[in-house]
């Protein structure tokens, strides 16, 4: 993630309802809750609370998610962690692109989802 995304002004409307339901759907605190946060790696949210968020984004925020292919960014329900080890691909790339609080706000503010930018090599 470049300094350039993430800024140091007052946070917008989106950006504070993003948030908003982030910290509902995840149980953090809004003011622990920072645009650099990523999802499943910082705030340790998966499974249905993502689920929960990208729903809430859906109708509250007129967000439009048909393009995401979950898998590649989320740990599917109930997928255990030797399962995670024989999907060692999808592993990695969940790690090189990270869903961060940023991108979200990223996403809703373009009204569609696009793939986050790649943070580290596979």
């Amino acid at each position: 993630m470049n300094a350039s995304t993430i800024s140091n002004t007052a946070p917008s409307e989106l950006e504070n309802q993003v948030i908003r339901i982030i910290s509902h759907h995840s149980g953090w605190k809004s003011k622990n809750i920072f645009r650099a946060s990523r999802l499943r790696s910082d705030l340790r949210i998966m499974g249905d609370d993502i689920l929960a968020i990208i729903n809430a984004m859906k109708n509250e925020l007129n967000t439009d998610f048909s393009s995401m292919d979950f898998e590649q960014y989320f740990h599917e329900r109930g997928e255990f962690f030797l399962m995670r080890f024989f999907k060692l691909k999808r592993e990695n790339h969940r790690k090189a692109f990270p869903v961060t609080v940023d991108h979200l706000i990223n996403v809703a503010e373009n009204g569609s989802w696009f793939p986050p930018p790649q943070a580290r090599k596979l």
